[in-house]
């Protein structure tokens, strides 16, 4: 596992439109007008992440993502969607580890992901 943080240096292709390096980092996460959920990633690209979260989202929802990169600026504020569910993950495991998209990440945003 990455230290909060750390970049690892294995990327590997698949079927997402963006390299995912594994990185650990603080996340929180908003749904409407619930509390604010705090975990981190597993792993990041600039078109996505996979979140670790201490409790499932519903598939197909957008939400408020704020993410704290290694890079000594503020965090990014992001639209997300939960797409999937990863694997080990179910509605009776703790945490959840939840794949999702970005939505139209501004530009500034993807240059700061693919920077690290």
């Amino acid at each position: 596992m990455a230290e909060m943080g750390k970049v690892e240096s294995s990327m590997h292709p698949n079927r997402r439109a963006g390299e995912r390096g594994s990185l650990k980092c603080p996340v929180e996460v908003r749904v409407g007008d619930n509390p604010p959920l705090r975990g981190h990633t597993q792993n990041v690209s600039a078109t996505g992440s996979l979140l670790v979260l201490p409790c499932e989202i519903p598939l197909g929802i957008e939400f408020r993502l704020s993410l704290e990169l290694p890079d000594d600026l503020p965090p990014l504020e992001l639209w997300a969607m939960a797409i999937r569910h990863a694997a080990g993950s179910d509605a009776l495991s703790r945490p959840v580890r939840l794949g999702v998209t970005f939505i139209l990440p501004p530009i500034d945003a993807v240059r700061r992901i693919r920077s690290l």
